[in-house]
């Protein structure tokens, strides 16, 4: 149940990953709705996602970083949040996300 890059996250038990609690949910779900695993897993909607690496001289990071950091603010103008614990993070209107 708790293989990347999904994992089950329920907030009214906790906010992190437990697989014996996935696994009940997941059990709970298929029997309230009459489903089978592969039938609930298909109403679950999609989420692109792309990750990218790239590799730069040392002494150059910041300084780029903080330049695609201001990019991204006037790129996505209409973000609704920002967090900066890993890099930069633009929470969306539309409740997407990127981070950098």
């Amino acid at each position: 149940m708790a293989a990347e890059p999904w994992k089950l996250i329920d907030p009214d038990w906790g906010y992190w990953v437990d697989g014996i609690y996935q696994a009940a949910l997941l059990t709970k779900e298929m029997l309230e709705k009459g489903m089978n695993i592969e039938e609930l897993l298909k109403e679950i909607p999609e989420y692109p996602q792309i990750r990218v690496s790239y590799k730069v001289p040392e002494e150059l990071k910041h300084e780029i970083v903080k330049e695609v950091h201001e990019k991204m603010r006037e790129v996505f103008k209409d973000y609704e949040s920002e967090l900066t614990i890993d890099g930069l993070r633009l929470n969306m209107p539309d409740k997407s996300w990127i981070l950098v």
